[in-house]
């Protein structure tokens, strides 16, 4: 985006991590985008 690029000219590359208490968060987050796809 344009303001994006206002304040600098320079870019670096930005990483995202997730990190659940409960290693059943991210089964039940699969299988929710996987029902998801099945009904679009």
């Amino acid at each position: 985006m344009e303001w994006h690029t206002r304040w600098t000219e320079h870019a670096r590359t930005l990483y995202h991590a997730n990190v659940f208490r409960y290693a059943i968060v991210p089964r039940l987050l699969d299988l929710r985008a996987n029902l998801a796809k099945s009904f679009s």
